[in-house]
């Protein structure tokens, strides 16, 4: 300011001054307050606090300056991770001398472990006047724990749901599915849990991702959340994977392979017989290793096998062992079988001098092709 003393005039100096000397950690949960105070000097910080509790902070400062100043005091709250998870400030005209506080930021969860930090600033006609940092918060470590149950898969297409017990299922290509996973929490006290949940085509490309985190009591068992829906157009396999995080330690992952696509499969059925049609029960029937026995009708079959060449082996005791070799493309192939009685021997009838003659007898001369044909067509009614 100017003082005058006749028409001598002189300018008499002014202070902008203030520092911050002042903060508080409020644990809402339990109602508590820790101060810290460079005044009285005390110093509770770094404040043990649970990661479940919550928290807010707030800040003070003094005008220490000669003049009333407009000043601006702000507060932070940053996280183990160096992010803002809460701030406040507040304005106002300050007399020499006077004190302020921030105000207190907003309530929030620390869910992260590790140290959280609280920075304050001062500032009068645009200077920063003073700025402090205090380690003010350590978010206790507590033990973590959790396990993925099972993985779902969801046919929109057909609107049917399948379990991890039911996978992999066999789709069409075309279907639109959607997946996701049930997990628990198996720790001793809540957690904040961060489900994965991906759904990757054969080539290995992630089609579906989605990622959820819930606030999950002990014992307690959640879902993650359903990707959207993706059209299965790739033939192969597609695969589930699932992770869990606890307060951000991963703590379980599983994978599956969930869906087969277009993958055709052989389906081989067929009747075992006598030389006299007869159906043979308790044949043993092996079809490259697996094994099955005929019915009582005769009957057998060989479900949902890769397509392919196979031989096929009939033994019984009492008759001659068979052996065919049958090609099975995909899709339902039906096969007939005859064997031979120990005693019994195999006619080749096409190369047989007496079925020539039989067909002379019964055709006649220049017909005899015509008689082959309707011999043939007997022997092979009787399973020939």
């Amino acid at each position: 300011m100017e003082v005058s003393y006749g028409t001598l005039t002189e300018v008499a100096a002014t202070t902008v001054a203030g520092w911050i000397f002042g903060a508080v950690v409020y644990d809402v949960t339990t109602d508590e307050d820790f101060i810290y105070s460079e005044k009285s000097g005390r110093d509770p910080f770094p404040v043990q606090i649970p990661y479940d509790h919550s928290i807010s902070v707030s800040v003070s400062a003094e005008n220490t300056g000669t003049e009333s100043q407009k000043m601006t005091l702000a507060v932070e709250l940053i996280d183990p991770d160096g992010i803002v998870r809460a701030s406040r400030s507040a304005s106002g005209t300050l007399s020499p001398g006077t004190v302020r506080t921030s105000g207190r930021t907003s309530d929030i969860m620390p869910d992260k472990f590790g140290t959280w930090v609280i920075h304050a600033w001062l500032e009068a006609e645009t200077q920063v006047l003073d700025e402090k940092t205090w380690d003010a918060i350590a978010v206790e470590i507590v033990e973590v724990a959790g396990r993925i149950l099972t993985a779902f898969v969801r046919d929109d297409t057909t609107d049917e749901l399948y379990l991890g017990e039911d996978l992999p299922v066999s789709l069409p290509v075309g279907h639109l599915v959607r997946v996701h996973f049930s997990f628990q929490n198996t720790g001793e006290t809540p957690q904040n849990m961060k489900s994965t949940v991906k759904l990757i085509d054969p080539d290995g490309t992630v089609r579906a991702e989605k990622v959820l985190t819930q606030y999950t009591d002990p014992g307690w068992q959640k879902a993650s959340s359903r990707t959207d829906p993706v059209e299965l157009d790739k033939a192969g396999t597609w695969v589930i994977y699932a992770q869990l995080e606890a307060e951000g330690m991963k703590v379980d992952e599983k994978q599956w392979d969930a869906i087969i696509v277009g993958v055709e499969v052989a389906n081989l059925y067929g009747f075992v017989y006598d030389t006299g049609g007869n159906p043979l029960a308790a044949v043993s029937i092996t079809l490259n290793g697996q094994e099955t026995a005929s019915m009582i009708d005769g009957a057998f079959w060989f479900l949902e096998i890769e397509p392919g060449d196979y031989t096929i082996t009939c033994t019984k005791e009492g008759y001659k062992d068979r052996i065919k070799t049958i090609s099975l493309p995909g899709g339902r192939k039906d096969v007939d079988i005859e064997m031979l009685g120990e005693e019994e021997e195999e006619e080749g009838w096409w190369e047989s001098l007496e079925t020539w003659q039989q067909a002379f007898i019964i055709g006649g001369g220049a017909s005899a092709v015509i008689a082959l044909l309707a011999l043939a067509t007997r022997k092979k009614g009787k399973g020939e």
